[in-house]
């Protein structure tokens, strides 16, 4: 399993108890369970967590340097990039679906933005 990797761990480390990263781990599992759900958001987040949205953000914000929508899309862009390094899909769209993404076009400016280049530019 890999947490994210985010602002915050890429400058100083704040020191992360052990319930932080119980907790941050339950989170990525949780996220990465739910990446093909296109309706997967910051309120189901919350709610499977059983945390409100208001704390959820206030803790993966202080924890990651991420809100949790982008936390989520941040998971999805990752999985899509690492599907196409891959191969595992051989079409944007099927990559797309996979990770969550029912709007190719929003997908490909999402991806472009966090990666450089076009999902196209991946197979």
């Amino acid at each position: 399993m890999e947490i994210i990797e985010t602002k915050s761990t890429k400058t100083k480390q704040p020191i992360i108890s052990d319930s932080d990263k119980t907790w941050l781990e339950a989170v990525e599992n949780l996220v990465q369970k739910e990446l093909a759900d296109s309706s997967f958001n910051t309120s189901a987040l919350a709610e499977k967590l059983m945390i409100d949205r208001t704390q959820l953000f206030r803790k993966l914000k202080k924890l990651t340097g991420l809100s949790p929508s982008q936390y989520i899309q941040e998971a999805r862009l990752k999985k899509a990039f690492e599907l196409f390094d891959n191969q595992i899909y051989d079409s944007v769209k099927a990559v797309g679906l996979s990770v969550g993404y029912s709007n190719r076009s929003s997908f490909a400016a999402q991806f472009k933005t966090r990666f450089g280049k076009l999902p196209s530019d991946m197979l």
